[in-house]
């Protein structure tokens, strides 16, 4: 189960970028936040501190998890940043769509953030 993986990360980091789409290349990051799960830290940054990084002000490695939804989006603002992917990344999204693909074509709820944080009464 998850839960019983959960406990193999030394930091479980949420991150979630803002940016700019562009037209069959990366976006454009307008700023980024991320907080880790059991310690609480929090890290905001702007596109001008995001573009002196050289790698990402975590650790992206074996010891940690990246947690986003629709993870595709932050990790494309990884590569327009330079940045190596993180190796270990759960995408809610994906996640969400998985449980509610289960459910009738007429029942199915949108695929939003919102709907899937209505969904569990968050």
């Amino acid at each position: 189960m998850l839960g019983d993986r959960l406990t193999s990360f030394r930091f479980i980091w949420f991150i979630d970028f803002e940016f700019t789409p562009v037209r069959g290349g990366r976006p454009k990051p307008i700023c980024m936040v991320a907080r880790e799960w059991r310690s609480g830290r929090e890290i905001r940054l702007w596109r001008d501190e995001l573009r002196t990084l050289r790698k990402p002000p975590f650790s992206t490695g074996c010891e940690t998890l990246i947690v986003a939804y629709a993870a595709s989006a932050e990790l494309t603002c990884f590569l327009a940043l330079g940045w190596s992917l993180p190796e270990n990344v759960l995408d809610l999204f994906v996640e969400y769509r998985a449980r509610s693909n289960l459910l009738s074509a007429q029942k199915r709820p949108p695929a939003s953030l919102l709907a899937a944080l209505r969904a569990y009464t968050l």
